[in-house]
């Protein structure tokens, strides 16, 4: 299977009836539905890279605007004319935990990148190329928008990949971002549009960043291209298996008091690390059920 087919694998599970409908900004969102989209970055091969598989801990449903250009699911395909307008991003559904847990609280900031991840199979480092990249957004409990307090580090700008390159995949991440947050000298305030090594970023944050708590991602191709592809389906079983263990772990209070630590790996430790609202869910049987995984079926 080339990753240029992708959009019939999208069909054949949107046929099966595993789309999720869109949810207003203060409903909850089902364990099911961010289980997917926890499976989504495996299957798709945007983990481990560019991302740290133990950086997810998907929490909250992320919904993308362009203009008046909604992205409707994850792995969507867009033209480079539809995403010329900067984007909006917002949380249109929490889970229960992390409602218990004021993760999404007024009082707190997360940091949004915009990420080039390239095309599947091609993805051999953790260097992206950053298209936006902000610091203190607030959530919004009425709207549910993440609206940025500071300036940019990294300004907006549109996706223009290289023609005939296969279908690059675009991420959007919402990192947890905690108060002793500092960020990273480079990028600089308003810096153009630029290649990131987005592990370096996390670790020079110095403690300062936590969970990726939300996240979707789009593909965008010039052309067109047999390009190479490790990427596979999620199936049903996966994610039923996944909403299991965190719906149990939620209802029994079962969570752990940092985020896991890994040498090198951009982990954090000690008091300013993110808590996880997974509880005994383990990265690596995520990550493993994640290799059984398809890349659409939740509509946002």
């Amino acid at each position: 299977m080339v990753f240029s087919k992708v959009s019939l694998l999208t069909t054949a599970v949107l046929a099966l009836g595993s789309a999720v409908s869109a949810q207003s900004s203060n409903s909850t969102a089902s364990y099911e539905q961010v289980a997917r989209i926890q499976l989504t970055f495996p299957a798709a091969d945007l983990t481990p890279e560019p991302v740290q598989a133990s950086w997810l801990d998907i929490q909250g449903v992320l919904n993308v605007t362009f203009g008046d250009v909604a992205v409707s699911r994850l792995g969507d395909k867009l033209t480079v004319a539809q995403v010329q307008s900067a984007p909006a991003f917002r949380i249109s559904a929490q889970t229960a935990a992390a409602a218990n847990a004021s993760l999404f609280g007024n009082d707190k900031r997360f940091t949004v990148a915009f990420l080039d991840a390239g095309v599947a199979g091609k993805n051999t480092s953790t260097e992206v190329f950053c298209h936006y990249l902000g610091n203190n957004f607030t959530w919004d409990a009425s709207t549910g928008r993440l609206r940025n307090q500071t300036a940019a580090r990294v300004a907006y700008g549109a996706p223009l990949p290289a023609t005939n390159d296969g279908p690059h995949r675009y991420m959007q991440l919402v990192f947890q971002q905690f108060d002793n947050f500092t960020a990273p000298a480079i990028p600089a305030a308003n810096a153009p549009i630029q290649t990131l090594e987005l592990q370096d970023y996390y670790n020079n944050a110095d403690g300062g960043l936590g969970k990726i708590v939300a996240a979707n991602y789009i593909q965008i191709e010039v052309g067109q291209a047999d390009a190479p592809s490790s990427t596979a389906a999620v199936n049903q079983a996966s994610v039923t298996s996944l909403a299991a263990s965190l719906s149990s772990a939620a209802a029994t209070g079962a969570r752990s008091s940092s985020a896991p630590a890994a040498s090198g790996s951009g982990g954090s430790s000690g008091s300013n690390a993110a808590p996880s609202l997974m509880g005994g869910a383990s990265m690596a049987g995520i990550v493993a059920m994640g290799s059984a995984a398809l890349v659409g079926a939740i509509v946002l």
